[in-house]
């Protein structure tokens, strides 16, 4: 039998590993800490124009709103003096789009911005509810069917007219391309809730559609026909909504007849 000493190998292996460690972990940091440098540089010119396009539209949103409020005076004044006629309707009804256009981008840009929402805990149920009454003579009207499933006494922390300009935005959109009927759903899952408003559609919509549709001024109707009204901006309202509140929101069609907007909270 014979004994070798190995301790002092054995040690040197070890503090040749933790050196190697300790200079790796260094390495790392340093690797680390001037990519945030760098990308810091590349990326602050894209940081200013993006701010600097959100400043754009919030005071140009402003801006509009006088010489529009104007327009559609003035075409009162002249329906009162010349009677109805054609043009005058039209005038009125694109000054409406404006509006509702430039209400959306300020909207928008309040969503995105970084200030705080008070978070309040209101009766959710009771707030979809009164969000889906709004549409219910509309929906009558244009004959399109509806499904309400809201389960009761659901609550969540947030800003009550915020979360109801969500509801509003999510069926007037199912409204303007559902080929059927419409269902808002707001159920328990788990510890937390889920809204979902779903409508008929006649051909399943494509993933990359799918993964686009809440970018803003993106629109599946690459021929923007106006026909159907919208700019774009709705779904993109929403998101930025549901952002704020710490939320989760997916378009999906679990099937080729169905597409479904779902927000978890």
């Amino acid at each position: 039998y014979i004994f070798l000493d190995w301790e002092m190998q054995i040690n040197a292996a070890f503090i040749s590993i933790i050196i190697g460690i300790v200079v790796g972990a260094v390495g790392l940091l340093l690797v680390a800490l001037a990519a945030t440098v760098v990308s810091g540089r590349i990326l602050r010119p894209i940081y200013e124009s993006y701010e600097k396009q959100r400043t754009f539209i919030a005071d140009a949103g402003h801006e509009l709103k006088t010489p529009i409020t104007i327009i559609s005076a003035n075409v009162e004044l002249l329906e009162m003096e010349f009677g109805k006629s054609e043009s005058l309707d039209d005038i009125r009804s694109q000054s409406q789009r404006l509006t509702e256009m430039t209400r959306d981008l300020i909207l928008l840009t309040r969503m995105e911005r970084q200030e705080e929402l008070p978070l309040i805990e209101f009766p959710l149920s009771e707030v979809v509810s009164e969000a889906v009454g709004e549409f219910r003579s509309r929906i009558a009207a244009d004959g399109i069917g509806l499904v309400e499933e809201i389960a009761p006494l659901l609550s969540i922390k947030g800003d009550a007219k915020s979360i109801s300009q969500l509801v509003r935005v999510l069926i007037d959109n199912a409204i303007k391309y559902t080929k059927g009927g419409i269902l808002v759903r707001l159920e328990q899952q788990g510890r937390g809730v889920i809204l979902t408003v779903e409508n008929d559609i006649s051909e399943p919509v494509d993933q990359r559609t799918l993964e686009r549709l809440l970018d803003r001024f993106y629109r599946a109707d690459s021929s923007r026909n106006s026909s159907v009204g919208g700019y774009g901006i709705g779904l993109s309202i929403a998101k930025a909504i549901v952002q704020r509140h710490g939320g989760r929101i997916f378009a999906e069609c679990p099937n080729p007849q169905k597409f479904r907007i779902s927000v978890i909270f």
